[in-house]
C-alpha cells in the first residue's frame, strides 16, 4: 500500500452569483451578471492513512462591472468585487487498496468568506465596502 501523508490541491473554475430572492437591484448576481467570476483556489491537509483527510483552503476572486441604479439600469460608475473564500474541512473515504476503481467519500466543512467592493462615489473618489460572510 503506497502511503499517504497529505494532499495538495489547486482549483480554477467559474462562479456564479445567485440571484436574490427579495430583488434588490444592487444584488451582487445583478451588478456582477455579465460574465462568469473566475475563482482560483488552494487546498492542502494532512491525511490519516487514506481514510482520514483535513483540510485548509485559501481562494481569491475579483471582478470588475458596471453599478446597477435603483430601476436595473446599468449606470456609469464602475463597481470591484474582492473575495478571499477560507475554507476548514474534513473528508472520510473508504479507500483502502492501490488502484481501486471507485472510492466512496463523505465531505463536510464550514466556508468563510472576506470581502471588499470598491465603487466609484461620482466625485473621482471610492467607496469601500468590506466585511465577512460564513457560508
Amino acid at each position: 500500500m503506497t502511503p499517504q501523508r497529505g494532499d495538495f490541491e489547486i482549483r480554477y473554475g467559474v462562479l456564479h452569483f445567485s440571484p436574490q430572492v427579495n430583488g434588490d437591484p444592487n444584488a451582487l448576481s445583478e451588478v456582477y451578471k455579465d460574465s462568469p467570476t473566475n475563482i482560483l483556489q488552494l487546498e492542502f491537509g494532512p491525511q490519516i492513512g487514506r481514510v482520514l483527510e483535513f483540510d485548509l483552503g485559501f481562494g481569491f476572486l475579483q471582478e470588475l462591472a458596471w453599478r446597477v441604479d435603483a430601476r436595473g439600469r446599468q449606470s456609469t460608475d464602475r463597481s470591484m468585487m474582492t473575495m478571499f473564500p477560507l475554507a476548514l474541512d474534513s473528508t472520510v473515504r473508504l479507500h483502502f487498496w492501490d488502484e481501486q476503481i471507485l472510492v466512496p467519500f463523505a465531505r463536510y466543512g464550514f466556508d468563510y468568506v472576506l470581502y471588499t467592493e470598491l465603487t466609484d462615489d461620482g466625485s473621482g473618489g471610492k467607496d469601500k465596502l468590506q466585511g465577512a460572510k460564513i457560508g
